[in-house]
């Protein structure tokens, strides 16, 4: 069995964008492990939203067994996403704006114009109801982890989304450890010394 980390890496360093890595080893590849686990839940998730089991997907470390600094890691969780235009639309549908917060409201608009609805960033009742479906599954599937599910209005949406947001932590990932530090004559008795971030 391959490694997605190292999948990861072999694609960016053949060139690969970010968009096509992320169908890859999102879409295309299955989860590092707990296959039989993993179609149980999404079987669940399935009944729960009306949605056909292709259109579910585990994200996160769960799947790839990487963390978003791009270390190994075993998932802590099970992070879902429904890619779905009906079940976006009727969720979009049951948000009360009048019950979000303005902190909460602004990241909810951010990722409304994104196509995604986060469970984090809408309705604290809305969220309760999503959040007891969840609850319902894990004890009904006798799983320890916590399971989530994000919603996006399309395939598209969901790549940009995700591959946006690896792109960062690998751009932040490279800059960290990478500081040179170069010392500059000194100037009036003092001495300057500059750092730079590539």
């Amino acid at each position: 069995m391959i490694i997605i980390l190292e999948k990861f890496n072999e694609l960016l360093k053949k060139g690969e964008k970010f968009e096509n890595i992320v169908e890859n080893i999102i879409l295309n590849y299955s989860s590092i492990n707990n296959n039989d686990l993993i179609y149980k839940i999404k079987k669940e998730i399935s009944l729960k939203f009306s949605v056909d089991l292709m259109h579910i997907h585990l994200i996160g470390s769960s799947h790839t067994g990487f963390s978003k600094t791009f270390v190994k890691k075993e998932g802590e969780d099970y992070d879902f996403c429904i890619i779905d235009s009906k079940v976006f639309q009727k969720y979009l549908l049951k948000v009360d704006i009048k019950e979000i917060s303005k902190n909460k409201l602004q990241k909810f608009y951010f990722n409304l114009k994104n196509g995604k609805i986060h469970y984090h960033y809408i309705n604290d009742s809305l969220k309760n109801e999503i959040v007891k479906i969840m609850e319902e599954i894990r004890i009904r599937l006798k799983i320890e982890k916590e399971i989530s599910v994000c919603i996006y209005i399309s395939e598209e949406a969901f790549v940009k989304n995700i591959s946006s947001f690896l792109e960062e932590m690998w751009i932040n990932k490279e800059k960290i450890g990478r500081v040179t530090i170069e010392s500059l004559p000194k100037l009036g008795g003092i001495l300057w010394v500059t750092y730079y971030m590539n």
